[in-house]
């Protein structure tokens, strides 16, 4: 599992590894804290975008999310 936060234009990259044997089936989960309301969104990602090997070999664009 690996977490990270936005920079100041939105993005952000993420990276992680497990040592499984069994598929896994990735998520996105966006927390968002403003103004005292908690906003959870949770995204399943394709499994065509999880790969083998250390190294990313794609960069997958998710598009915009407006969290207002």
């Amino acid at each position: 599992m690996v977490s990270n936060t936005t920079d100041l234009n939105g993005e952000f990259y993420l990276n992680g590894s497990t040592s499984r044997l069994l598929p896994i089936s990735p998520l996105l989960y966006i927390e968002k804290d403003c103004k005292g309301k908690e906003h959870k969104i949770k995204l399943p990602s394709a499994k065509a975008e999880v790969i083998r090997g250390k190294a990313a070999q794609k960069i997958v664009d998710i598009g915009v999310i407006n969290l207002i």
